[in-house]
């Protein structure tokens, strides 16, 4: 089990974020989605189906 994201991006695993603005986080992802402020409780909703 990797202790630090940085690990886990070294052994293979993907980062994805979920955030509707663009910051220094997903610089370094992997996949950015952005949503739309307010809709983020459907995206979650639809994510968790």
């Amino acid at each position: 089990m990797p202790t630090s994201l940085w690990e886990g991006k070294y052994n293979g695993s993907k980062q994805i974020v979920i955030t509707p603005d663009f910051n220094s986080t997903c610089v370094h992802a992997d996949l950015w989605v952005p949503v739309k402020a307010g809709y983020d409780g459907f995206s979650a909703y639809g994510y968790n189906q």
